[in-house]
């Protein structure tokens, strides 16, 4: 059984090392829609045929669990893919991060900080509400982040500065608990945990996804690790290499063009 993860590029290879720390053994399969990256500008229609483009791939190459990697596309197409896996589990990491922080048991607000596009979607705001329906929620888009960080900026001025002028967005909102909405931020955790102070919960959606996985339903295996690209994995591979840290056993271009043939 391998476990199938998609996200419009490279940021949800966060996710797929939690994955790889929470199931040495298990098969894995990353799919990064590089040649359609962002989603975050698109329509919500456009972002769910995307995230089901991605997801039906997955499946044709028998994977039998599917993680949506993506916080855009587990905001606009988790019904679609849902559907379309008929009946094989399916986890998404905006579910993921309000579960984790709901679990987290604070006594007030919830900030998210996230792209444009999940900001947009009000996403968290539905999922939060849906397992913790009292509490108060605060969302910042941050377009600038993922950018800086794919440029290796982890304690660069730059995203200091930036992480500052986002969070004084939460100034006068009492919350104890920070929501990284984007696969990327995990990468600046402790950066952004000082900025917050020790009384906010930092979670990290990524481990929070990989939690959400029973361990029963995922089989020792080989302990591959494949890695797709819809364009060049060239122009990927340096920011993978920052990125995941564990062993990959095959890297390849797959093709649209191909796959809808």
């Amino acid at each position: 059984m391998t476990i199938g993860v998609f996200d419009s590029g490279v940021g949800g290879l966060t996710v797929l090392s939690a994955l790889r720390k929470a199931f040495p053994r298990a098969d894995l399969l990353y799919l990064g829609d590089t040649a359609r990256v962002p989603y975050g500008s698109r329509s919500a229609e456009t972002v769910a045929r995307y995230a089901t483009d991605c997801a039906r791939w997955l499946l044709d190459r028998g994977c039998e669990q599917l993680v949506i990697a993506c916080n855009t596309a587990s905001a606009y197409g988790s019904e679609a893919v849902v559907e379309l896996a008929k009946g094989r589990p399916v986890y998404g990491v905006v579910r993921a991060g309000a579960q984790a922080a709901q679990r987290g048991g604070g006594t007030s607000g919830v900030a998210v900080l996230a792209t444009r596009g999940t900001v947009a979607s009000a996403a968290y705001h539905r999922a939060l509400h849906a397992v913790a329906p009292e509490t108060s929620v605060r969302q910042v888009a941050c377009p600038l982040l993922a950018p800086m960080i794919e440029e290796g900026w982890y304690d660069h001025p730059a995203i200091h500065a930036a992480v500052e002028t986002y969070l004084a967005e939460l100034d006068g909102f009492d919350y104890d608990r920070l929501i990284l909405g984007c696969t990327h931020y995990p990468l600046i955790h402790d950066l952004l945990q000082r900025h917050v102070g020790q009384t906010v919960t930092v979670i990290d959606s990524s481990d929070a996804v990989a939690a959400m996985i029973p361990p029963e339903t995922v089989p020792e295996r080989a302990g591959h690790c494949r890695l797709a690209f819809s364009d060049s994995p060239e122009l990927s591979m340096p920011i993978v290499e920052r990125i995941f840290t564990q062993p990959i056993h095959a890297v390849e271009r797959m093709s649209w063009d191909a796959a809808s043939s």
